[in-house]
């Protein structure tokens, strides 16, 4: 089924977005016009970062993504309601495909373990996800050209849509993986990671908090000659916290992962970033 930029779904997820998840937001809406003001602000706010990091700790952490919540979620970010882009940076769109690629991955493990998965089946599921990425990516480097040339963006927005083009380029990796398993030498996974790393080499310091998942996910799959360019990304230890420490946290998970990849022969699936997390004894939100 083909819809427009960031509302496609495959045929097996439209009932997820029937009528009774918009039913179910529009309730919602409903109790929120009851607020005051103030607590109108407070609860949209809320709202966007709980949908943030429900999905993207679904996605780090292999959870299977809550079946009550997840039409509701589809639902708002379809209709670009919360409008993450704002406070988050990335658009709404592009955390849905990501929301969709681990309810592909979780249908993938429910299949295996029943001995029914039809790989055919799955990269149809995939190329659905991976046209849409495309499609959207197409169409923000279309607008960035047209609005460089114009002179029109502020620096703000110019940020905002560098990290949108990281996050795209991550979900790409990671739904390549999800396809093929953690394979670091794979022509489209190498694509996707040095794809992402030349944004997030453009992203200005103070944003990198913003793309935390997407440096975890592109790092982990770097090859050897491309570490050192990912180490940079994260500013050096100095006396007292620092200022971006949950960074400095997923360079440990990078890091493990790539210690434990020179143990494994070459045409071996090497560590995936759960498996670098389960070994430093924690599971990392990504804060």
């Amino acid at each position: 089924m083909t819809n427009t930029i960031g509302t496609h779904v495959s045929p097996s997820y439209s009932s997820e977005l029937s009528s009774p998840a918009t039913e179910i937001v529009e309730g919602h809406r409903s109790e929120v016009l009851a607020f005051p003001a103030h607590e109108k602000v407070a609860f949209e706010f809320y709202r966007r970062l709980y949908v943030w990091y429900d999905i993207l700790n679904s996605a780090a952490l292999g959870l299977q993504p809550n079946p009550n919540r997840t039409p509701a979620t589809l639902a708002l970010l379809r209709d670009g309601d919360l409008n993450l882009k704002e406070i988050m940076g990335c658009e709404d769109w592009v955390m849905s495909t990501i929301l969709e690629i681990s309810i592909l991955d979780d249908w993938k493990r429910d299949m295996i373990s029943r001995g029914t998965l039809s790989r055919r089946e799955l990269s149809h599921r995939a190329d659905y996800l991976e046209e849409r990425l495309n499609a959207g990516l197409a169409v923000i480097l279309a607008s960035r050209e047209r609005d460089d040339a114009k002179e029109a963006m502020t620096q703000r927005e110019r940020d905002q849509q560098t990290v949108t083009e990281i996050f795209i380029g991550c979900a790409l990796t990671h739904l390549y993986v999800v396809v093929s398993g953690f394979f670091p030498g794979l022509p489209e996974i190498q694509q996707s990671v040095r794809w992402s790393l030349e944004r997030l080499e453009a992203l200005p310091e103070l944003f990198i908090r913003f793309v935390n998942w997407p440096l975890c996910v592109a790092g982990c799959l770097a090859l050897k000659e491309d570490q050192a360019r990912f180490r940079a990304l994260v500013p050096p230890m100095s006396l007292g916290p620092h200022p971006l420490i949950m960074i400095r946290r997923t360079l440990e998970v990078i890091e493990k992962s790539w210690s434990l990849r020179t143990s494994q022969e070459e045409s071996a699936e090497t560590c995936s970033w759960t498996i670098a997390m389960e070994l430093l004894g924690t599971r990392y939100l990504f804060y």
